[in-house]
Formats: structure tokens, C-alpha cells, sequence
């Protein structure tokens, strides 16, 4: 069985990185949560995200927590290497526990000299 992902970006504040999505519709279990893992480490990616129409049963619970935690050093922070969500979840406006998209700093914005046009001289 493959699994099919899709991917999330997320920052560093050095650079990108990926989680990856994987969304089940029909029967799901344990083993699913597991072949995630499986992908995240093999694709050496920190955080995957298990998308699902139904709710997680205890045991994908279990896997899911079995997998850690990622540690974001820009940020100070700890993310679940694997977090479950319902669609009813994301419909509700509940979102993947994610390092921010942004820098931690912003940019100055880049100045521009306004050249001044010199008269000819002519009167």
C-alpha cells in the first residue's frame, strides 16, 4: 500500500521545512499512523500530520505519541511529530501545532535615493 502526502511548509527563521499530510477517508487504524512514521523517517522530515474523516481510535493515539516530539531550537518549542486531526477538527478552525511561517525579525524595507534632476542652467 502506498502512502499518498501532501505537504505543509513551515520556517526556522533559516528555512523552510516540510510536514507531511496524509488524509484517509474510509476505515482507518493503527497501522496507518504507523506507515506515517515510517514515511517521516525515511524522508528525514521532523513533523507529519494525519488528516481523517473519522475519529482516531486510542491505540492511532497511542502510535501517534510513541512517535515524540520534534524541538524547534529558533523557536524554543516542542511540536508532536505526529498530530491527528479530524476534518470536522479543521472545519472548526483547529490547525496542525506548527513552527510559525514567518521570521522572527522583520525586514527593513530597502530605501531607494531619490536622485534630483539638476537644471540646465539656461535662462
Amino acid at each position: 500500500m502506498e502512502l499518498k502526502t501532501n505537504v505543509l511548509y513551515y520556517g526556522d527563521n533559516l528555512d523552510y521545512k516540510r510536514a507531511l499530510v496524509s488524509v484517509k477517508g474510509g476505515a482507518i487504524g493503527p497501522d496507518m499512523v504507523r506507515d506515517l512514521k515510517g514515511v517521516l523517517e525515511r524522508e528525514k522530515e521532523h513533523i507529519g500530520v494525519f488528516l481523517t474523516l473519522r475519529p482516531p481510535t486510542a491505540e492511532m493515539r497511542t502510535e501517534a505519541a510513541a512517535a515524540g516530539f520534534y524541538h524547534n531550537e529558533f523557536w524554543k518549542k516542542s511540536y508532536p511529530r505526529i498530530q491527528i486531526l479530524t476534518v470536522e477538527e479543521i472545519l472548526s478552525g483547529k490547525r496542525p501545532d506548527l513552527p510559525p511561517k514567518t521570521r522572527a525579525y522583520a525586514e527593513a524595507p530597502l530605501e531607494r535615493e531619490q536622485a534630483q534632476q539638476g537644471g540646465l542652467g539656461l535662462t
